[in-house]
């Protein structure tokens, strides 16, 4: 050995130690993977119903919505603070989300139905509450449906938004009044 070789050169070719560095690296290679695993199922802990939306509208994913009885399908179009806007074939569909104990709970399940290749949408609405998109319909004085797991059919007619319900006028002129936390969905009226 001379003073200019490398100091570890004459173990470069060592078998052995090559095998304990290799199962050095695999060794340490399957602690990282197990330190990530942990740690994705740790993020995963913390999200809620909000930050899937989220998700899925990033992606553009095709969802179905099973709110109760009713169901639908389409890309989620934007994402309020308790609230979730579909984009379906027929058009925007707004579906109340349980954040947090501020809501009664609404029998939901949001399944991915495709998996998209590109595209997504960060778009915020311009409604940042549930009850602010109702009142919005109730400014247009148009008709919107709405949808109550309570109701076997949904309500049609003129929407009225009071502090904590909502009065649905048919076109016959009668009144339907439904607390605010159990209306699961909403869309204008499309005939």
């Amino acid at each position: 050995m001379t003073s200019s070789d490398p100091p570890f050169d004459e173990l470069a070719g060592d078998p052995e130690l090559e095998a304990a560095a290799g199962a050095a690296r695999e060794e340490r290679r399957a602690e990282e993977e197990e330190y990530a695993h942990a740690a994705a199922r740790q993020w995963a802990r913390h999200r809620d119903l909000l930050d899937i939306t989220r998700e899925l509208q990033h992606r553009g994913d095709t969802v179905a919505m099973q709110v109760g009885q009713t169901s639908f399908r389409g890309v989620v179009d934007a994402v309020g603070a308790d609230y979730v806007q579909l984009r379906t074939p027929t058009g925007r569909v707004d579906i109340a989300l349980v954040v947090g104990h501020e809501r009664t709970p609404v029998p939901l399940v949001i399944r991915v139905v495709e998996r998209a290749r590109e595209g997504g949408r960060r778009a915020e609405p311009l409604a940042r509450t549930f009850r602010a998109r109702l009142l919005e319909y109730d400014g247009e004085e148009i008709d919107a449906v709405i949808g109550s797991p309570l109701l076997p059919e949904w309500l049609r007619g003129r929407l009225t938004i009071g502090r904590d319900h909502v009065v649905v006028r048919d076109a016959d002129g009668g009144d339907t009044y439904l607390p605010l936390d159990h209306v699961a969905w909403a869309h204008p009226w499309r005939e």
